[in-house]
């Protein structure tokens, strides 16, 4: 029978208890992913020894107590029995998601006792084990049909807040840029023979998300992939419409999106064409296709190695697996005073140019990738990985031959999409700033 497993490590402290502030104990994750509906936050520890260690995935990542996929707090101090306790799931479906009817079962490392759930997960039990001094809570989550629920998001800095975005609005205008809700005109090629000047554009993907809760992610300057409209100067494009497809709401994932002036942390990255007309962009570069254009080192000089890569000033991590993730951002090389061609994440804080045409701040749209592989059943060269710098995305879309196929590739990895703008008046990565976006999932 398989298990899940996650793994605690209580110690007797020197703490007061009380019903407003109940002593909990982190959480470290031996195997499996998923937060069983709650919200998730890895310590800064953890996080740190992924960059220390050298690699793009945190092997067992340590939770904060009252943000971890399971609770275990204390109610009895003097009961408590220092040592490592692990806890075990006994059922799942075939998909590995732990379902209602499973049990778990903790025992202490070096001893022969084991405690049962006296309810299964679907329950939503809390447990008190008074041999031990503690209280097991453990919930249970399953997919609202073919997606999952937002939990929250924010946006947070260390200093003055120097970063902002595009705020999803409704109606006709060009920051109705997520396709939420429940809008649905019919197309009219006579009136209007070029489609991207037909409102039937700002349809919306109906089914989906028709009560707009992911238009309220991060204020609305961010959103899922597949939410994101394919026309005109938004951050999708009909050249990615088979990948759109393929992303399932089911499949998002919680993460950070960290920016930092800390050059050691940065990820480089794909630099994607984001102006919507081929033939006025440099090199005739279709839209999120790589930026036609020299790649660039950390301080935005060509760096030899060909065309189309440069470096996103930090990293995205994957809370539920501890993974680093591929990150890409765009430029509208159309527009070069919108800092639109020159390779760097610089957006600007305007929305439209003095001629009235949209910008958004040159279009730098930030893509986060997730790893796909963790849902095929054996690795494969056709599954984004976790954060290998960029270089699945440079393979599918680097040189001439892109098509169709190697556009899927890349774009189904894609979960989150960002408009970023600069605040008026500040400088960029002024401080460390923070972009966390949490959903529900499954265990």
């Amino acid at each position: 029978m398989k298990f899940t497993t996650f793994l605690f490590a209580a110690a007797i402290l020197p703490l007061t208890l009380s019903a407003q502030n109940p002593l909990a104990f982190d959480i470290r994750r031996i195997e499996g992913e998923g937060n069983a509906g709650r919200e998730l936050e890895i310590t800064q520890s953890s996080i740190d020894s992924m960059f220390i260690l050298g690699n793009n995935f945190i092997d067992q990542p340590v939770y904060e107590a009252h943000q971890a996929p399971i609770l275990v707090e204390v109610v009895d101090l003097d009961s408590i029995i220092s040592g490592n306790y692990i806890i075990k799931f006994d059922s799942s479906n075939f998909l590995g998601v732990v379902n209602s009817f499973a049990n778990w079962e903790m025992y202490r490392e070096g001893s022969i006792d084991t405690v049962y759930s006296d309810s299964t997960l679907g329950a939503n039990n809390t447990q008190i084990i008074p041999q031990w001094g503690l209280a097991v809570t453990v919930e249970h989550y399953n997919y609202n049909g073919t997606w999952t629920d937002p939990i929250t998001s924010s946006i947070t800095t260390t200093g003055t807040q120097w970063l902002s975005g595009v705020s999803d609005t409704d109606g006709y205008f060009a920051e109705n840029w997520i396709a939420s809700g429940t809008e649905n005109t019919d197309c009219d090629p006579i009136t209007y023979p070029n489609m991207n000047n037909d409102p039937c554009v700002f349809n919306d993907l109906l089914g989906d998300d028709n009560n707009e809760e992911y238009e309220q992610i991060v204020n609305g300057t961010f959103a899922p992939f597949r939410l994101t409209r394919p026309y005109n100067h938004w951050p999708n494009s009909d050249n990615t419409a088979g990948a759109q497809g393929a992303v399932k709401l089911s499949q998002l994932n919680s993460v950070d999106i960290v920016f930092t002036p800390d050059t050691s942390k940065w990820s480089r990255c794909p630099v994607f064409e984001t102006h919507h007309i081929a033939s006025q962009a440099i090199g005739n570069a279709e839209k999120q296709t790589l930026r036609e254009s020299s790649s660039v080192d950390e301080n935005g000089n060509p760096d030899g190695t060909g065309n189309g890569m440069g470096w996103f000033p930090g990293y995205a991590l994957d809370i539920e697996t501890g993974e680093r993730l591929n990150i890409g951002f765009g430029e509208d090389s159309f527009h070069p005073a919108e800092n639109g061609a020159d390779m760097l994440f610089n957006p600007t804080s305007n929305i439209y140019d003095p001629s009235g045409d949209t910008v958004f701040g040159g279009k730098h749209y930030i893509y986060v990738f997730q790893n796909l592989d963790k849902y095929a059943p054996v690795p494969s060269t056709h599954n984004m990985t976790y954060y290998d710098e960029g270089e699945f995305i440079e393979d599918q879309l680097g040189g001439s031959s892109v098509n169709a196929g190697n556009l899927l590739k890349v774009w189904r990895a894609c979960t989150w999409v960002g408009i970023p703008l600069m605040e008026n008046g500040q400088t960029l990565l002024s401080s460390e700033t923070k972009v966390r976006i949490r959903v529900k999932k499954p265990l």
